[in-house]
This record gives C-alpha cells, sequence and structure tokens, in this order.
C-alpha cells in the first residue's frame, strides 16, 4: 500500500458485503500518437503537430 500511496493522484477502501473494495488513480505518461490514431484525437495530433514544428528554446 506505500507504493500505490505514493505513486496514486487518489486511492481509497469502502467495506462492501463481499468483503473490500479498493482503488487507486494513477497518472499514465502520454503516449506518442500512432498514424492510426490521429483521426480519433484530432486536438492531440494538432499539439503534437506544433510542438514538433515549434523552434527549440535556447
Amino acid at each position: 500500500m506505500f507504493l500505490v500511496e505514493r505513486l496514486a493522484l487518489a486511492h481509497g477502501a469502502q467495506h462492501t458485503t463481499r468483503g473490500k473494495k479498493v482503488w487507486a488513480e494513477i497518472a499514465l505518461p502520454e503516449q506518442p500518437l500512432t498514424r492510426r490514431q490521429l483521426p480519433v484525437h484530432p486536438r492531440r495530433a494538432a499539439r503534437a503537430v506544433a510542438r514538433a514544428s515549434s523552434p527549440a528554446p535556447t
């Protein structure tokens, strides 16, 4: 539970009639888009193109 507590954005537990239910929300790193995903995620695609075409900071 220590690792879950340190890595999770939020976590908790509930007692149910069948026992205990535990949950955790963990942020995943943003993955690069594949060509197949571009039509599905147009805003992410536009941001990726903008980042790739912007000059590197000096």
